[in-house]
């Protein structure tokens, strides 16, 4: 399937070249050939001729890794996995490197404090799933995920512990979409929810079942998406719908999206300066630590 504007699919003059951020994506039925599109054409957009009005596309990139213990986290990547990083360039995995087999993310960001919103592009011609992991223990999570002149599936893992979790899903995404929060509320977009098969208040699978040959998730070659909060809603929607909405985009006092601090408060006390920094610090690394055992999968 081949992106194009919402504009091009309503005229007849041509596609739109126009990559702003408000820009509704469809999906058409043309068929892909020819190899993958280079940087350039990337940087020109669906139609293949840039736009002086807005902002070029990032540089392609794989394996990237965003680490931070304060602030959020908000930018536009584009994601090429045919790029092959060498192995002294990438972020340590420290015990981790013992294990058999690490599943490393093509995209991973993670915050301690702060919101994760980010834009990811793929146009890699890769059938293998691109990985894009996003997390944060208090803020929220706002995933935009699309494919520039690309079919290549991926597995979106996005959580939080206290905020909301956004998911702007591409028209032509097909596969199991599974979202859990404890204290909140899911939230399905009208146009979104025709496709959605809901199977339970937890999984859903958008687009069909039988069309798409889907027997369990082990042998699945399609999308994926695992979206999860603890106090929180979950809000799902078509990407164009999100990006409809503009940058000022707020999720609702009861998605929980503070990106606030909670910190040495649990505690029930004051504590000293010290206590607090030793405090974060041994919590930050047990967080980590659960953040990317999550990444490993053990063959047998």
């Amino acid at each position: 399937m081949t992106i194009v504007s919402k504009d091009a699919a309503d005229s007849t003059s041509g596609p739109s070249t126009s990559l702003d951020s408000k820009s509704n994506y469809l999906a058409t039925d043309e068929p892909i050939s020819g190899p993958p599109p280079s940087y350039e054409d990337v940087q020109a957009g669906p139609s293949g001729s840039g736009s002086s009005s807005t902002a070029p596309l990032p540089r392609p990139t794989n394996f990237m890794s965003v680490n931070k213990n304060y602030g959020g986290i908000k930018d536009v990547w584009v994601i090429d996995t045919d790029i092959r990083v060498p192995e002294a360039l990438l972020p340590s995995l420290g015990f981790l490197s013992s294990l058999r087999t690490i599943t490393r993310p093509n995209l991973s960001l993670y915050s301690a404090y702060g919101a994760v919103d980010f834009s990811a592009f793929l146009i890699s011609a890769s059938s293998k799933k691109a990985f894009i992991k996003a997390h944060t223990q208090s803020g929220s999570v706002t995933c935009k995920v699309s494919r520039l002149g690309s079919k290549q599936p991926f597995r979106l893992e996005a959580t939080t512990s206290y905020g909301s979790v956004v998911f702007g899903i591409p028209r032509d995404y097909v596969g199991p979409l599974r979202y859990k929060t404890d204290y909140g509320s899911i939230k399905i977009s009208p146009a979104l929810k025709p496709h959605l098969l809901e199977i339970s208040g937890e999984n859903g699978f958008v687009g069909s079942v039988e069309e798409s040959g889907f027997v369990d998730l082990k042998s699945w070659r399609g999308d994926e998406a695992e979206l999860k909060t603890n106090y929180g809603s979950i809000s799902l929607m078509y990407l164009d719908e999100l990006e409809a909405l503009g940058p000022g985009f707020q999720c609702p006092s009861s998605c929980g999206n503070s990106s606030k601090p909670y910190g040495p408060r649990l505690l029930g006390g004051s504590i000293s300066g010290a206590q607090r920094d030793h405090f974060d610090h041994v919590r930050q690394e047990l967080m980590r630590a659960a953040f990317d055992m999550a990444s490993v999968v053990i063959k047998n």
